[in-house]
């Protein structure tokens, strides 16, 4: 199994906080960052990609590229999050994860991917407590990822939430079978659109019957850093759920 790092965007959104470093250099719990924290599943993977574009000499300056491969996003500014996943295609040998690189969540979610052979998602049944603490309701209509199941399968991803809520949201985490990487890079190639996001992509492969994608539920804590309250939102997550007992 191999693991893949999406870590090139700019993180405009965090202002002073992202001035000289990626979002995934950020320090999330006294000195480590959020590169520290998904780094404790390195040792469950054969591979680790990061891809990196926004001030990339920073992950050489710090070492990084001794801990995990470094692939480097040029175009960052002009692509989005399939444009960087892509970019590993060369050196897939094996069935991948990919992660955001401005996530923290709990390990056992990874242990659970592990444990899944399909092309699948964790999705997260206690999402919007943590979002309350993010943005008001109204916002978190915007911000937030509609999700449609039907028994295992997500029958749709992304999108405008309307009046409910949904009961489970997209985490930044996928585990994707070697063969649906290959077949998602030739639908992306196909489709030619280098800015779409993540989940439309998923979301235009499903309806185009590229792949299956099923999903398990989780009520393991996460947390997504988009902004400078998601920052200090996700500092308390790590320091009172994730290491209370550190």
């Amino acid at each position: 199994m191999q693991l893949i790092i999406a870590a090139s965007g700019r993180g405009s959104r965090l202002k002073n906080l992202t001035k000289n470093k990626p979002k995934i250099l950020l320090k999330i719990f006294k000195n480590l960052t959020i590169f520290d924290l998904i780094s404790k599943n390195f040792k469950k993977f054969s591979n680790i990609f990061l891809v990196g574009g926004y001030k990339y000499i920073k992950f050489k300056q710090l070492g990084i590229h001794k801990k995990c491969n470094l692939i480097r996003n040029k175009k960052y500014l002009n692509s989005n999050m399939v444009e960087t996943i892509f970019l590993v295609k060369k050196k897939i040998k094996s069935d991948v994860i990919i992660s955001y690189g401005d996530i923290v969540f709990d390990e056992k979610i990874i242990d659970q991917m592990l444990k899944i052979k399909t092309t699948c998602l964790p999705l997260n049944s206690n999402w919007l407590t943590n979002w309350k603490q993010r943005m008001s309701l109204d916002k978190i209509r915007v911000d937030a990822e509609n999700v449609i199941t039907t028994k295992n399968k997500v029958k749709s991803i992304g999108g405008k939430i309307g009046k409910k809520l949904p009961k489970l949201q997209f985490m930044g985490l996928i585990r994707i079978k070697k063969k649906d990487y290959f077949k998602l890079y030739n639908f992306y190639k196909k489709i030619n659109n280098k800015n779409i996001d993540l989940t439309s992509f998923l979301n235009l492969s499903i309806q185009n019957k590229i792949i299956n994608l099923s999903f398990f539920k989780t009520n393991k804590k996460w947390a997504e850093i988009d902004s400078k309250k998601d920052y200090y939102v996700a500092k308390s997550i790590v320091k009172n759920e994730l290491f209370k007992d550190y």
